[in-house]
């Protein structure tokens, strides 16, 4: 045998090598005892004096009734104090490996990471079932906003129970500050062009694996979105003004911008043509995207190569 190292995501593996038996001598005994004798023996040899189980397991009839007649008439150890905890459905259906049914953990850890797997449960008392559905429109967005908020109350000693969950659902010793930008956020910049130096310099890396299985696996059509290659026929719909804000913003991108700036900037200059700021970014919007509604303009903007910008805002002014 052998433990192979990172061969999976959930743990290390140490790299051992080895060789055993699954027949026993009189030296030595193997084998593994059925799951209601096995569970209490393991309470003893480990010295477990609390345990936490599935409802299932701890009806009347169940597993740990026969565990502790085991401890109490067999063993002689006392029993360790029983935790009976809700199911995690996962769109309804409930976490089984052993069934084969339902997602698992391997699935889970693809969508989400594994401190707010963590955080998803420690923030629900134990008797109360979790139903997550990923596929909900903003069920992972809000739950990164939830961590992200649990996370502010434990570093500014703001809310102690909410900081108490953030604790509880590090993994580790160490307690990780997760990143500011919202996740609604860095799901628009992943689906943008040339944003990867952005990422990384707000530490978004890990975040943005998860943004992107979002995106292709469980984002309402509302919330994707990709630059188009050849200029959408929607524009014909835009007013001579929307034309006129376009043109506008092409003049500006020969200079230096920060994002926060050039939106700043990009309302100003359809406020001063007689727009409001909707009609300004939906001109925007259809002209690059083909649709009216998207990511915050400005960072669009920048993310695209300048001198296509410029020939598409062109093309559009002049149809």
């Amino acid at each position: 045998f052998e433990c192979v190292i990172d061969k999976v995501k959930f743990t290390k593996g140490c790299g051992v090598k080895g060789k055993t038996t699954p027949f026993s001598s009189k030296n030595k005994i193997v084998g593994k005892l059925s799951w209601k004798v096995d569970w209490p023996a393991k309470w003893k040899a480990i010295g477990i004096t609390i345990e936490g189980a599935g409802k299932d397991h701890m009806s009347a009839g169940g597993s740990h009734d026969v565990a502790k007649q085991v401890c109490e008439r067999v063993i002689g150890y006392p029993v360790p104090y029983p935790i009976a905890y809700e199911w995690l459905l996962i769109g309804g259906r409930k976490m089984s490996s052993s069934r084969g049914v339902g997602v698992s953990a391997s699935e889970m850890l693809d969508i989400l990471p594994p401190e707010l797997i963590r955080f998803l449960m420690v923030r629900i008392k134990v008797n109360s079932q979790i139903n997550f559905d990923p596929a909900e429109k903003d069920t992972i967005p809000v739950l990164f906003d939830e961590y992200q908020k649990a996370a502010n109350a434990y570093f500014s000693k703001s809310d102690k129970d909410l900081a108490r969950i953030f604790e509880l659902s590090q993994i580790g010793n160490k307690i990780k500050k997760p990143p500011s930008v919202r996740f609604s956020v860095l799901s628009q910049w992943v689906q943008m062009p040339n944003m990867d130096g952005e990422i990384k310099k707000e530490g978004l890396e890990e975040w943005a694996k998860y943004a992107r299985v979002w995106v292709e696996r469980f984002a309402p059509e509302d919330q994707k979105f990709s630059v188009q290659k050849e200029t959408p026929k929607e524009i014909q719909n835009l007013s001579k003004a929307q034309r006129d804000i376009l043109h506008q913003i092409s003049k500006e991108l020969d200079k230096k911008w920060e994002a926060e700036d050039f939106q700043t900037k990009i309302y100003d200059l359809g406020k001063n043509l007689g727009l409001n700021g909707k009609d300004t970014f939906v001109a925007i919007y259809i002209s690059l995207i083909g649709k009216d509604h998207g990511p915050k303009a400005a960072w669009l903007i920048l993310s695209l190569d300048k001198e296509f910008v410029k020939k598409r805002f062109s093309d559009v002014a002049k149809a």
